[in-house]
């Protein structure tokens, strides 16, 4: 007997001789509060489903599509989405903390608010994606494509943003305070008022050098606080990049 139950407990669908991710497709489009945690639903076509506020956590959704799909106030953590079509989905306000979001399209997605903390976003597609006020701190985005995407507000405390492309992207007042920015694609992006204190890059010889506005090159940098030069002995640091800080 498949079941699907809603975060109250109560009985949304249930049929004989069905397993539940069938269940699922056959109800995407109201499966609102509905307590799908821990579920296999990986490879399932849910484009344009309704999750909002869905109980999700832990969920195997590698590969689902979910396309256009409604997952606002979703809780998705610790779930598995690498490999996930995303593209244009509601996730506002919803909780991926330490979600596995590796190779996922979300282009065009809205991730307003979202709880990203921990999270695994390497090689996702986040173009033109909605990010604002998006906690994001700690989140491994190496590789990741945030061309034009907006991070306005963003906590990026801690990110590893190693070769990521935020080219034309908007991180004004985004908090990227020790955020690592090694190799990344910069130009365009609308830094102002963004917040770099400890920001840095990773040297030939893996030390962490504090970045410069060198580092940034083509970033729109107006009222950002970077990263202090490390005073010199003799006095004060003399022009030029900032000496390496060992790890």
């Amino acid at each position: 007997m498949a079941i699907i139950r809603n975060r109250d407990g109560k009985v949304m669908y249930e049929e004989p001789g069905k397993w539940v991710r069938t269940l699922v497709k056959e109800h995407k489009d109201n499966l609102w509060r509905a307590d799908l945690h821990g579920q296999d639903l990986h490879d399932l076509d849910l484009s344009g489903a309704n999750l909002a506020d869905a109980d999700l956590e832990g969920t195997n959704l590698e590969g689902a599509r979910l396309e256009g799909a409604n997952l606002t106030d979703a809780d998705l953590a610790g779930a598995n989405l690498a490999h996930a079509d995303m593209r244009s989905a509601l996730l506002e306000d919803a909780n991926l903390n330490g979600a596995d979001m590796r190779s996922a399209r979300l282009a065009g997605a809205n991730l307003a608010h979202a709880d990203m903390r921990s999270a695994l976003l390497d090689r996702a597609n986040l173009e033109g994606a909605r990010l604002k006020g998006a906690r994001l701190y700690h989140t491994d985005m190496v590789g990741a494509v945030l061309e034009r995407a907006n991070l306005a507000d963003a906590d990026l405390y801690g990110a590893c943003l190693w070769g990521a492309d935020l080219t034309d992207a908007t991180l004004d007042r985004a908090g990227m305070q020790a955020t690592d920015l090694t190799d990344a694609t910069m130009d365009g992006a609308d830094m102002r008022s963004a917040d770099l204190r400890d920001a840095y890059t990773i040297d030939d010889d893996d030390n962490r050098v504090a970045v410069t506005a060198a580092d940034l090159k083509g970033a729109h940098l107006d009222g950002a606080a970077l990263p202090a030069p490390v005073p010199h002995a003799d006095g004060p640091a003399p022009d030029g990049p900032t000496p390496g800080i060992g790890i």
